[in-house]
């Protein structure tokens, strides 16, 4: 039996997600599959890589070790792979671009409009930052589209533009100085982003919720107030048609948007051209 790369991305699955089902979910396989790539795994390699238990998994020492040297090895075997188009000028075929949920509801539209006429093939992975970095990190995937700040080593950051911060409350004025302003909740990193940007001496005490799609139905219902990036502004769903959305003064608040890449990637000078092409697609201040 011979270690294979399938290997390795089944196992750094699993770590990522300490549990089996999860972890098949992630790669999109089922959990007797899943479980006997680790199970080979373990023989090819005489190490007991995790224990299993009624709620997960938990990674041995020796996992994690052999974790460390799988995500150096999936990176490099998916720099090999981009090799061959790396000197042959503008970008072309499937690149593989991950986006936080804060964005990407906001962006996925205009990035395939916008390349619809390019050789490039975008396949988007949408999940949290510290997944996508993850991921990004183990070359499973080529680029990340996100919000500073992206605390990691070997990684290279285009800055795209701002996207700036509103203020949304429900219509009639006389409704709002007694709401509460309610944001997602923790965890989140547009919360976070929002307390930073807004300069929130005092974080809303109100629980928090997963989705601005709830959060815009409850300001729309005049139940709170809350911030808005710009990039949801711009589409208008049907719940902002139901509520205020107005500007701060100046300086306004924003965030940074980047795109991401390894720097190791021979794809550099392409990824950099690119990152022109998305602020471009995208329309974000400079």
């Amino acid at each position: 039996m011979q270690l294979t790369l399938r290997h390795l991305r089944y196992f750094r699955a699993l770590v990522e997600a300490e549990h089996f089902g999860r972890a098949a979910a992630a790669v999109g396989v089922s959990q007797p599959a899943l479980s006997a790539r680790i199970a080979e795994l373990e023989t090819i390699t005489g190490l007991q890589l995790a224990e299993r238990h009624a709620r997960g998994a938990r990674i041995t020492d020796a996992g994690h070790e052999l974790a460390e040297r799988a995500i150096a090895i999936l990176a490099a075997s998916s720099e090999v792979e981009g090799m061959a188009g790396a000197y042959a000028g503008d970008l072309t075929g499937p690149v593989r671009l991950g986006i936080i949920p804060s964005i990407a509801p906001f962006v996925v539209r205009r990035i395939y409009d916008g390349l619809s006429k390019t050789n490039i093939r975008p396949i988007i992975r949408e999940t949290i930052t510290e997944r996508l970095m993850n991921e990004l990190e183990a070359g499973e995937i080529d680029l990340v589209l996100a919000s500073p700040p992206l605390s990691r080593d070997g990684i290279v950051k285009w800055d795209l533009g701002q996207d700036r911060f509103f203020r949304a409350s429900p219509h009639g004025s006389a409704q709002e100085r007694d709401l509460p302003l309610v944001l997602l909740e923790e965890g989140h990193c547009l919360r976070e982003q929002a307390i930073i940007a807004c300069d929130l001496k005092a974080p809303p005490s109100e629980p928090g919720v997963t989705s601005l799609a709830t959060l815009l139905e409850m300001v729309a219902s005049g139940a709170c107030t809350t911030l808005l990036p710009e990039l949801l502004t711009r589409m208008r769903p049907k719940e902002a048609t139901r509520i205020n959305i107005e500007p701060f003064s100046e300086p306004q608040p924003s965030r940074r948007i980047v795109l991401a890449h390894r720097k190791t990637d021979p794809r550099s000078e392409q990824f950099e051209r690119f990152s022109v092409t998305l602020a471009d697609i995208l329309a974000f201040d400079r």
